[in-house]
């Protein structure tokens, strides 16, 4: 319990994995002799602030990692839900999930919270207590915050021809990273507009993370916290041999 607010966190670890072009599915890639969604549950599980953890996976794999809610290990995994086509049908069948038990709860009498909800990828197996701890204060503050770190190479906008189109100021640029965070109600609102617009066909919009539902469809300004360079996202196997460098330092 964080500041008497209940923290969820939803890992997600769905997805082909296709850019790693290796047979087996990124999230079950080993590092270090683990399986890489491992590092994000044990991350999740090991901070005090976090009271429950949703993992959503693809269909194929959902029975075989329903074995985890049996695991000692893993205590607050609160659901295990099959995701979707594309990363937003994932983070809503999480946050239904979230929906679900707190009208279950309010039908019991226990009052319907405004929980925080962390959104993670579990392609990034570097998330620190750190950087959760940070997220969790500033999304209590906030609303919607993402964890990022500053740009360090010039950043160019291209059309649609590959010229340059414009050079944006570094010192404004920052690389996104995961969890993003936010207050249950404002993410589940944004999400059902999102859910509606893909239902009717009329999205009109590529949604690339959650900060962007938000921005989109409740037109809220999102907080950017300091991450962590260690919390790379694992695309290639260039950047799985470099979690395996930071893993190993941190182990």
């Amino acid at each position: 319990m964080f500041e008497k607010r209940v923290v969820y966190a939803i890992v997600l670890a769905a997805g082909a994995g296709s850019r790693m072009k290796m047979a087996e599915r990124k999230q079950f890639i080993e590092i270090l002799g683990k399986p890489m969604y491992r590092y994000s549950l044990e991350a999740f599980q090991g901070a005090p602030e976090v009271d429950h953890i949703i993992l959503v996976t693809d269909g194929e794999d959902l029975e075989a990692l329903k074995a985890l809610r049996l695991e000692e290990a893993f205590p607050k995994l609160f659901a295990i839900r099959e995701g979707g086509v594309e990363r937003y049908h994932s983070v809503y069948a999480g946050l239904h999930a979230i929906e679900e038990e707190l009208v279950h709860q309010s039908f019991l009498g226990n009052g319907k919270e405004n929980p925080i909800v962390l959104i993670h990828d579990c392609a990034r197996p570097g998330l620190t207590s750190d950087v959760i701890h940070r997220s969790i204060e500033a999304a209590d503050q906030y609303e919607a915050v993402v964890v990022g770190v500053p740009a360090k190479d010039t950043i160019k906008i291209l059309d649609d021809e590959n010229f340059v189109e414009s050079t944006p100021d570094r010192a404004h640029c920052w690389l996104m990273q995961t969890p993003q965070s936010f207050s249950y109600d404002l993410i589940w609102k944004a999400y059902a507009k999102l859910m509606a617009k893909d239902r009717s066909g009329t999205l009109a919009v590529k949604v690339t993370d959650d900060a962007m539902v938000v921005e989109t469809f409740m037109k809220k300004k999102v907080r950017i916290i300091e991450g962590d360079e260690r919390n790379i996202k694992v695309t290639t196997k260039g950047d799985l041999r470099l979690a395996e460098l930071y893993l190993n330092e941190k182990k």
